[in-house]
Order: structure tokens, then sequence, then C-alpha cells
């Protein structure tokens, strides 16, 4: 039998048992001076399939060895570890555990004077060294085997050890050398030709990634996509994985934020499917890094988390020091500067074991932004410019332009610009530095700040606006949800923009910055209501869909047995119910997490805001003369009002800065939820309650209304658009000492300006009445008597209680002008994601709203705190309501704070048989809260603000 048909029959069979007893029983047919050949056409096998099945890898390796064991060869066992080390280290990851292998492979050639064999096994040990942090070891035992590897005629030998060369250069931060041992190995593969062409792909992607890491995006991206299209026309499913994670790593540095976490997930996918956990973990830890920069912290210390003993395991100790950093940068951007130092003191003391220094600096530079937000500013400025030197040694362009702008806003914030202009012109000379989009918006900030201090406004306008549109840029580049956190350190840039534009005159200007800072992805939901995002929800045969449908399963499942055990007030109630509401925190957090990953997954590249939804005369043509709209912010510390007339009134925009601080603002709210908390306990609503509820809405009219009331005269309507703590304010019950608002104008709200035209010229449906009413489990009765008399005043026929299932109605709610729901709210602070209203089929939640589809004139949540919304970056408000207007009504009716069962029926009664008799969607509201506070119907029973302030219109102010 020939060795090539013995090697064929082996891998015909599947099983390891059975090629092992074939190897038994045909040994004897294999004459002693073809065992060489069997020993090369096994280990040819091994190195073939570790790119797609590491374990078979290995057990092909085992036969090596049983194959060594009978011919009694030294040198073929010696061939059989190297394979067994290569398949266990390469293949799984598991570098430790190759060592003793490659070890004893190389004694046993030192034993037979075999310098070559030697060589052969410094080809992939030096990588198996590298990555246990002996780095310097591999590299001495690399260049010494090179020249005996080019003393033989085998010179693929030769290209095998000038690429892993430039792995270990490449691991250390060598990253010119690097490119340059992989450029000699791709050339000498190119130079063998024939099946050694198959190398490329790999060599390719080598390159990309020292080309990425000298900070030379476009080339590196080049031979990255390169690299992944040679993988696989070759069908190399790890190299082709590898190159995405390259590819995702360029993405990310170029801003890209959305398209690096798609490949991202496609290297981890595909590495999945190999189970090659090493890979798996190396690509996560390579997203903490994206993640970071669209401030999603709580996502990165999970993932860290994970991460961390993995690599303890693998005894990854550079990126084990790496995991530690990345967490520590999450605890700063959640301004846990304690622990967030500690753990970054232990990562730059790995490091500093490796003698890494490059990374020791990375530690470092992180150091600085802590030092700087904890107002250590001189300790800041001097570590970043220390970070500097070192990266600029290394020939690292990027990164010392990086750690020189932090350098630069700490001199910025002690005052010392001309210090700051100097690194800035630093970083522009550098001219590689435009090639990062981070780098470029903070120079022009930066620039726009010193100008702004030098008095040079045009200029300082000029370079703020170049951020503001670098900004627009990367924030495109994220998915929907992540835009909410990606903005919110970066608010400053729009402040300083709006307050020149103050400055010059140009108010309108000034507010169209306010505008495109705050509540964008609303706008841009709103802008495309049919989002490639949120369409995903109607895949159902998309098994990602079906996961997250499961998941949500789950979580109504254990709230449902929640409810059951409150009950049945269950002797085991303490125990069942802790852990229980653990198993629904897990589930949310799976269900978010598999919620952002469809998103992620169908983003379809950047997406801005067009100029035209920022117009502030677009939302002016749009203004009846009678309406007036005050739109707030904040500057500096300072509320501000821009007072916003129709064109048709020929009058100016004008600002107004209002002698208050957001602070202050949610103090006294505090005072007035607690004042609402004793009339919700049963105190009595009059007397002096009811006077320090007055005393504390005079005081919010008399800082935010009063200082414009010449300006208010003239109109009978305002939309407000609040701003920050502004949002908890019901705008309608601010008091005069005489009156309360509501008594003198039909009010409405707007979470931006820009939504205004929107409301006006989406298309709606114009009959048709849907009313839900439940009870949740006999505790709000007149709920379901509210839903009924709503149907039964519009002709219509409620769903209740068990009919109650908006699952079930989905059909409906898309055809009706109006929606009119009485339920249990439930307002969830911590991911309003699952805030929801209670009915028939368990908690109908944020996330399943965006799975609806209206045409609604006006939805109306009578519920607890259905308006109540979570801030987030942007003034972006996260909750029901932002969801129901991104889905298609004009108009919501919502409530502020929880409210009483039986007074809101009686409201609810008004409002509708107003909005029956013709009257807009405002007057409707005006004129049922000016019946209750008059006590004309009911006595002084409700004219406490908290019975009949709560509600509020959000959106369209029109007819029905």
């Amino acid at each position: 039998m020939s060795p090539q048909e013995f090697v064929e029959k082996l891998m015909g069979l599947a099983l390891p048992e059975e090629r092992s007893a074939y190897l038994q029983a045909q040994f004897h047919l294999i004459e002693g001076r073809d065992y060489e050949q069997v020993v090369n056409g096994l280990l040819r096998q091994v190195i073939g399939l570790m790119q797609s099945n590491a374990a078979h890898s290995i057990d092909i390796a085992e036969l090596m060895l049983e194959f060594a064991t009978r011919t009694g060869d030294p040198r073929h066992r010696a061939v059989g570890l190297r394979a067994k080390a290569q398949a266990i280290g390469n293949g799984k990851g598991l570098y430790l555990e190759s060592i003793p292998l490659f070890e004893e492979a190389i004694e046993i050639h030192r034993q037979n004077q075999d310098r070559y064999g030697e060589a052969l096994v410094c080809l992939t040990y030096i990588w198996a060294l590298a990555y246990v942090g002996r780095a310097q070891e591999a590299i001495a035992r690399g260049e010494r085997a090179l020249p005996i590897l080019q003393e033989n005629p085998d010179k693929v030998k030769v290209a095998h050890m000038y690429n892993n060369l430039g792995l270990v250069k490449n691991r250390i931060g060598a990253y010119a050398q690097a490119f340059e041992l992989f450029s000699q190995a791709g050339q000498r593969y190119e130079a063998l030709g024939g099946d050694w062409l198959k190398a490329i792909p790999g060599v390719e992607n080598n390159r990309a990634l020292a080309l990425f890491n000298t900070g030379d995006f476009s080339r590196a991206a080049e031979l990255a996509k390169r690299a992944i299209t040679l993988a696989d026309s070759y069908e190399f499913t790890s190299t082709k994985a590898r190159a995405l994670h390259t590819l995702g790593l360029i993405r990310y540095f170029q801003g890209n934020y959305n398209e690096a976490l798609q490949i991202y997930n496609q290297s981890i996918a595909l590495h999945t499917n190999l189970s090659q956990e090493q890979e798996i973990a190396l690509c996560k830890l390579s997203k903490t890094d994206c993640l970071l920069e669209l401030r999603q912290f709580r996502e990165v210390i999970k993932l860290c988390d994970e991460l961390k003993p993995v690599f303890q395991k693998l005894n990854f100790s550079i990126e084990r020091a790496e995991t530690i950093r990345n967490r520590a940068s999450a605890l700063v951007g959640l301004r846990r500067y304690v622990p967030a130092i500690e753990a970054l003191t232990e990562a730059r003391q790995l490091f500093f074991q490796e003698k890494h220094w490059l990374r020791v600096a990375y530690a470092d530079l992180q150091l600085a932004i802590c030092y700087r937000q904890q107002k250590r500013v001189q300790e800041s400025i001097e570590t970043a410019l220390q970070c500097a030197d070192t990266f600029a040694h290394h020939g690292l362009t990027l990164d010392a332009s990086l750690a020189r702008l932090v350098a630069s806003w700490g001199y910025v914030s002690e005052g010392l610009g001309a210090q700051a202009a100097a690194l800035v012109a630093e970083v522009e000379a550098t001219g590689q530095a435009s090639s990062w989009a981070r780098v470029r918006y903070q120079v022009s900030h930066l620039k726009g700040l010193l100008a702004k201090l030098k008095g040079e406004k045009q200029q300082a306008l000029a370079q703020l606006a170049l951020a503001a549109a670098e900004l627009e840029n990367l924030r495109g580049n994220a998915m929907i949800e992540h835009r909410v956190n990606f903005v919110e350190d970066k608010q400053a840039v729009y402040e300083t923009l709006v307050q020149l534009w103050i400055e010059q005159g140009e108010v309108a200007k000034g507010l169209e910055y306010v505008e495109l800072a705050k509540s964008r992805t609303l706008v841009e939901l709103v802008r495309s209501r049919a989002e490639a995002e949120l369409e995903s929800y109607a895949r159902e045969n998309d098994p990602d869909m079906r996961h997250l449908q499961t998941l949500r399963g789950a979580r109504e499942e254990k709230l449902r047995y929640t409810l059951k055990q409150v009950e049945a007030a269950a002797s085991d109630l303490h125990v069942n119910i802790a852990e229980i509401e653990r198993e629904i925190h897990t589930l949310e957090e799976q269900i978010t997490e598999k919620w952002h990953q469809l998103l992620i997954r169908n983003t379809q590249g950047p997406r801005t805001t067009p100029a035209g939804d920022v117009q502030i005369q677009t939302v002016q043509a749009h203004l009846d003369p009678d309406t007036l709209l005050l739109e707030y912010f904040v500057i500096e510390d300072q509320f501000f009002v821009f007072t916003v007339p129709g064109l048709a009134t020929n009058q100016p925009v004008q600002v107004f800065p209002l002698h208050v601080k957001p602070s202050q603002v949610s103090q006294l709210i505090q005072y007035l939820n607690l004042n609402f908390d004793l009339v919700a306990g049963g105190a009595s609503p009059n007397g002096s309650v009811l006077q320090n509820a007055q005393g504390y809405l005079k005081r919010l009219y008399e800082w935010l209304v009063l200082p414009i009331e010449a300006v208010l005269t003239p109109y009978t309507k305002i939309i407000v658009v609040p701003y920050a703590s502004l949002h908890a304010v019901p705008f309608h019950a601010l008091y005069d000492s005489t009156h309360y608002l509501t008594e003198r104008f039909a009010i409405s709200y707007l979470p931006a300006a820009s939504l205004w035209r929107f409301c006006k010229e989406t298309p709606i449906t114009t009959q048709g009445c849907l009313t839900i009413g439940h009870s949740f489990h006999g505790k709000l009765p007149y709920a379901v008597e509210e839903a009924r008399h709503v149907a039964a005043l519009w002709g219509e026929t409620a769903f209740c209680e068990e009919q109650a299932r908006i699952r079930d109605l989905q059909s409906l709610l898309s055809e009706v002008r109006l929606i009119h729901i009485a339920c249990h709210g439930d307002y969830h602070d911590e991911n309003t994601l699952f805030s929801g209203l209670m009915l028939g089929d368990g908690s109908f939640t944020t996330l399943d709203v965006f799975g609806l589809r209206l045409r609604a004139s006006l939805v109306t949540l009578s519920a607890c705190q259905t308006g109540r919304s979570k801030i987030g970056g942007g003034d972006e408000l996260l909750g029901l309501m932002r969801a129901f207007l991104s889905v298609g009504t004009i108009s919501l009716l919502m409530t502020l704070w929880p409210v009483s069962d039986e007074s809101t029926i009686f409201w609810m009664k008004k409002f509708n048989t107003l909005l029956k008799m013709g009257k807009t969607k405002a007057e409707a509201v005006q004129l049922a809260q000016i019946e209750f506070l008059s006590g004309t119907v009911y006595g002084s029973k409700y004219q406490h603000p908290f019975f009949w302030g709560p509600f509020l219109l959000i959106g369209d102010n029109g007819i029905l």
C-alpha cells in the first residue's frame, strides 16, 4: 500500500477509534522507507483542518503520535508533538497547553542534533510564546531559526517564519517592522505559487492589521477586504473571520460604528461555529472599544466581566489587562472614579510586567482622562503629555494626537489658551490625524473654543460648526438606540454655538442648533416610520426574531406568576418573589441585548438629519397666528427660553434668559411631587396642602413664564418644548397667584419643535375608535367603566378585561383615528423598554409599541405616569411617549404622575365629550381642566392640581 493510499484510508474513517484500529491492523503494509511520507501526509491534514475543524485536527495529531510509537523513530514523535501543539494552540487558542508539547519536540531534535527540525518547531512555537507573555524570547528564537531555514531548499518555511515573526512584532507594538515582515512573507508565497498562494489571505490580513495599528486606515481596509475575498474563495472560514475582525477594527476607528458592530458580530458568529474560544474573546474585546465610544458603559462592563476569566484561563495576560483597562474606562464614563483608577493601576502593572510600554501608555492616557474628570487637571496634563511622547517615539501619530488633545482640554479648563493652541497646532501639523473622525471633531471643537476665548466670534462659529458637522456624521454612523448615549457628553458644542448665535443677534439660527441638540432620534424615527430597524418585528421567520419572542414570552410568564403570588399572599412570598424578580431582570437584559443586535444588524448605512428638519421657518410655517411655541434650553447651567411665533404674525423669534438652574427646578419638582403623594395617600386636598402646591407652582411660574409674560399676551394657544428637568413640569398648572396657566391658554407639548411639521403633515385615518379597559385584577374598577363610557360615546364597544388584549387587536389599531386605553401603568426607570400597560394579555411594553403601525389622530393612555420618560443623552425622552409617536400617532394624551382612578373617569368623560362636540384636542384638555379646578361641577374635591393636572397633550393640538 502506498503512503498516499494509507493516509487517504485513514482520513476516510469518521471516528478516532476506527482510525486507530485501522492503523493497528494495516501498519505492517507500510514499508519503513515510506514512514516519512505518511508522517508528512498526516501533518498536512492537521494543518489543513485547523482552519475549519480544530477538534478533528487534534485527533489527527494524536494519530500521528500513535503512528510514531509504532515506527519507534523519535523524530516522528517530534513532528507529531509539533502538529498537536499547533492544533491546540493555533486551532483552539490553548497556547499555554501547547508549550510543553513544543518544548518536548525541541528537546527530541536537540538530542538528535537536528538543527533544522528544531527550527521547524520554532516556526509556530514563537507565536505560542508571544501569547503567553514571552514575546522577547519568541523573537530571539525566531531570529536564530531564520538563517537555518534559509539554508534549506524548502523556501516555504522561510516565508512562514517571516509571517510568524511579523505576528510577534505586531503583538509587542513594533508595527512598522511587522508590516515589513508580513510583506516579505507575502512576496515569498507569491514566488512559490501553486497551493502556497492559499497562504496569501492570512498574510494580507496580517498586513492590514499592522497598517491599521500605524493609522493608515484606508490601505488597511483595502487589504482586509482582499483577505476576506481570498479567504472566501478558498473556503478558509477561520481566516475570513479574522479578517472580518480586522475590518471591524478599521471601521470603528473610521467612526463607522454600526458597520463595525455588524462586522464584529459576523466574525464572532463564524468563530463560534468553529468553536474558537480565543478568537471569540478577542473579537468581543475589540467590540468593547466601539461600545465605549458609543457610551454603552453597562454593556462594556458586562462583556469585560465575561471576558476576564476567559483570558485568565487562556493565560493571555495582555488581553486580560486590556479587558481590565476597558472596564475601567466604562467606570470613568459612569463617574465611578475611585474603582476606575484602581482598575487602571492594575492593568498598568500587568502591561509593565509584560514590558509592553505602549500599552502602559494607553493605560496612563485613560488615567489622564480620569484625573481631568476629578479636577486633578495638572496631573492630567502631565500624564497625557508623557503618553504623547511615548506614542510619538513609536511612530504612532494618531495616538500621540489623541494624547495631546487630552492635554489640550486640560489647558482649556485652566484658561491656558496659548498652551492648548500650541498642542492643537501640533496635532494639525501631523496631517495624518485628519483621517480619524474623533480627532477631527475635537480639533474643530478646541479651535472654536480658543477663538471664542480670543473674542474671534466668526472664527469660533466656523470651527464649532465644523465640529457639529463631524458629530452629525459620527452620530449618523450609529444605530438608532446607540445615538442617544453617543451625544450625552458632546452637548457643549451645541450649547456654545447657540450662545454665539444669540450674541450675534441670529436667534433663529441659534434655535436651529438647539433642535440639533435634542430628541433627535425621535425626530428621525418619526421622519422614517418604516425604519428598517423596526421592520424586523414583521419577520417572524427570522431566527433572531423568534429568539426575541421566546425571551419576551418567558418574561411575561414570570410576571404573571409574580402577580398570582402577590394576590395569593403565599407563605413563601419573600423567597419566591425575590428570586423571580432576579430572573425577570436577567430576561430583560437578554431581551434588550437581542433587540439591540437586531437593530445593529438591520441598520443600513449612515443616517443624517436633513437640513429641513431643523429649519425654524419650517416650524413657523405650520403655526397658526394664535399659537406661540416656547422652547427651553440650557446654556452654562442656566435656562433660556425661545419664543417662536407663526410666520403669518411677522413677529421675530426671540430669546430670554431665565435666572434659574436645572437643579433648582428639579428640587422644586421633588417638593411638588411630595405634595401630590400626600393627596394620593389620603390627605385633605384643600387648605394648607393646596396652598403649598400653589406656592410651588407659583415659584415655577415666576422662574419659567413671568419673564416672557408680555410676549404671551396676543396668543390663546401655547406649545411648550421643555428641556432637561422641565420635562417634569406641568406648565398648564403653573400659578400666577390668581390663575393657573391653563385658564388663560390651551397648552400642549412637544419633545422637539422639529416634530411639529410631522404632526401636521402625517396622514391619519379619519374614523373609528378603539377603546380598551382593564381593572388590573379588580384594583381599578373605574378603568373598565371609563373605557365603556368612552366607547359608547363614540358608538363603539369597549374591549375590557380578558378581551383587552392588544396583541389580538393589532389589525384594528392601525385602522382607527382614536385609541383610548384605561388600565394600570407601570413605569420602568431602569430600562424604559419595559415601561408598559397592564392588560388582559400581560404587560404591553414600550418594546411592543415599536411593533405597531398606527394612523391615529389621538392615543389616550389613561394610566399612571404614562407621560413620564427617562431623559437620555441629547435630551432624548425614553419611554412610551417616544414609542407611540414613532409608530404613527400624531398626538398623545398622557399622565405625568400617578392618577386617581375615581377622578380620572370624570375627567376623561368630560374630555371625550368636548372632543365629540368638535373642540380641538388642546381646547378639550383646557376646558376639562378648568371644569375641575373651578369647582362648579365637583365642588372643591378635585380642585387640587393632583386631580386635574397630570394630563398633558403631546403633539398635534388640532381637531380630532
